[in-house]
C-alpha cells in the first residue's frame, strides 16, 4: 500500500511545477500513442490509472489497465467514469488469461525500473503486442538528481525506494532496440519515453 500511496500522492500533488511535469508527461505519452492510431492497448502497471485515463480522454480505443496492487485497482476503478476503459488485478509475470498479440499497443510507464527481471517483462509485452511497445523509465542520473534537490532519499543518492534498475538515455535506447525499431524516443521531464515496432 506504501508504495501505492507514494505513485497517488505524485499524482495528486498541488505543486505548480509537479503539475506542469505530470502535464507534459502525460502529453507526450498521448503525442507517442497518436503517432500509431491503436484500437487496443494494454496498460501493464498502471497504479491507480491517472495517466491511464488522460490517454483514454484523447486516444479512441479500448483500453485495458492491470496492476498486481489491488488498492491501486480498486481507487483506479472508483474514480473511471469512461467507458473506453477496463481494470483488472494481475500481475505482470502471469498474464496468461490473454492470448498473445491481443493487443495493438502494451504501454508499461515507470515499471521496469522496479523489476528484477525486467527482461524477461519485456519480452511478455512484445508477445501480447501485436505491433507496438510504449514504455518509460526514469531519466538516470538527473531523476536522482532531481530527488536529491528535493532533499529526497538522501542516504540513497537520490534512489528512490523500489528502483532496483537505473538507465541512462543511451542505456535505455540500447534496451529498446534489442526488442525492436525505435518509432519515437523522447525525454520527458525526468523521464525518457520509447516507442517501438516490435520485432
Amino acid at each position: 500500500m506504501e508504495q501505492t500511496w507514494q505513485v497517488q500522492k505524485k499524482h495528486i500533488n498541488k505543486n505548480p511545477l509537479m503539475k506542469l511535469i505530470l502535464k507534459k508527461f502525460n502529453n507526450d505519452i498521448i503525442e507517442s500513442i497518436s503517432l500509431v492510431n491503436p484500437k487496443s492497448v494494454l496498460d501493464i502497471g498502471c497504479g491507480e490509472g491517472f495517466v491511464t485515463i488522460e490517454v483514454a480522454k484523447k486516444i479512441k480505443a479500448k483500453i485495458v489497465g492491470i496492476d498486481k496492487e489491488k488498492d491501486a485497482i480498486k481507487y483506479a476503478i472508483s474514480n473511471n467514469k469512461l467507458e473506453n476503459i477496463e481494470y483488472g488485478t494481475r500481475d505482470i509475470f502471469k498474464l496468461d488469461y490473454f492470448k498473445d498479440k491481443s493487443f495493438d499497443l502494451v504501454m508499461s510507464l515507470e515499471v521496469l525500473e522496479h523489476l528484477e527481471n525486467y527482461e524477461k517483462a519485456i519480452e511478455i509485452m512484445s508477445k501480447l503486442s501485436k505491433k507496438y511497445l510504449l514504455l518509460s523509465v526514469p531519466n538516470e542520473p538527473w531523476f536522482r538528481i532531481a530527488n536529491v534537490l528535493r532533499l529526497k532519499y538522501l542516504k540513497k543518492f537520490g534512489n528512490t525506494p523500489g528502483h532496483v534498475n537505473n538507465w541512462t538515455k543511451k542505456e535505455f535506447m540500447d534496451l529498446c532496440v534489442k526488442y525492436g525499431k525505435i518509432i519515437k524516443f523522447k525525454p520527458s521531464g525526468v523521464w525518457n519515453i520509447a516507442l517501438l515496432k516490435i520485432r
